[in-house]
């Protein structure tokens, strides 16, 4: 059968097929679902991610891709999965050139309380973060190696009636300064966090140091995506690569750092 054939042949009925198929083989196969569901304390765990392909150049009017090297045209595929169920919240496409950062309204607005978010860093924003915690949702997120993160000082400065000087309430850190001492593979946390220049989001930091051989397997992946992407680098982003780094608004009692 050529494929010409075999796509002729697919209609609703066939596409529903193949999803319960899909369906079957994740519930078998995900022994959170089989076995650990109720050990569990979320309410759903939804999983965001996308996938981009080239495309034919006659449909770059409604599909745009990147150009150059690559084709006029490419889509890009968002999905929305929630782990506990199975079930597929939304599937929306766009075209290849958009970002995946514009696709954090549409998950803001299918976040409920008790979820927790987990989503790579093409969806990185503090704002966005921040949603989830007001809405009493959940997320683990990496973080992205520009961020600005701070603790608040112990000891800040105080004016004559007391009151905290702002400039000395809150003291920047550096997680790359943080790691120095410790010893490949070793873990730590730090239990009270504030992200980005606002401060206006509170979580945990969990930090580990890469053994030698995880952090080679890091330098080459990201010396492949600059490449392929054509960027830059810079210091900071290679010194990065011996870091996990991993904020989280989830209570220790609940998740520990492990």
């Amino acid at each position: 059968m050529s494929p010409q054939a075999l796509n002729e042949r697919f209609n609703e009925n066939s596409v529903e097929f193949m999803q319960e198929i899909f369906n079957s083989l994740m519930l078998k196969q995900n022994n959170t679902l089989r076995i650990k569901h109720k050990e569990l304390f979320f309410n759903r765990i939804l999983v965001n991610d996308s996938t981009s392909y080239e495309l034919p150049e006659r449909f770059y009017n409604e599909f745009k891709g990147s150009g150059g090297s690559s084709s006029k045209s490419a889509i890009k595929i968002q999905l929305q999965y929630d782990l506990l169920t199975g079930n597929f919240l939304c599937c929306d496409i766009f075209d290849g050139t958009t970002g995946d950062c514009n696709y954090l309204e549409t998950m803001d607005k299918y976040t409920q309380e008790g979820d927790l978010r987990l989503a790579d860093l093409g969806y990185f924003k503090i704002d966005y973060l921040k949603s989830i915690n007001d809405k009493k949702a959940f997320f683990i997120s990496k973080l992205k190696n520009n961020t600005v993160i701070y603790i608040k000082n112990p000891d800040p400065k105080r004016k004559a009636n007391g009151e905290i000087l702002k400039p000395s309430e809150y003291i920047r850190i550096d997680i790359l300064e943080l790691i120095k001492p410790l010893t490949d593979g070793e873990t730590i946390e730090l239990k009270d966090i504030y992200i980005g220049s606002k401060k206006e989001l509170k979580t945990r930091l969990i930090i580990t140091k890469l053994s030698k051989e995880n952090k080679r397997k890091r330098e080459i992946k990201h010396l492949n995506a600059v490449k392929r992407n054509r960027g830059t680098i810079n210091d900071r982003s290679i010194a990065w690569n011996e870091v996990n780094a991993y904020i989280t608004n989830v209570p220790e009692e609940i998740l520990s750092a492990e």
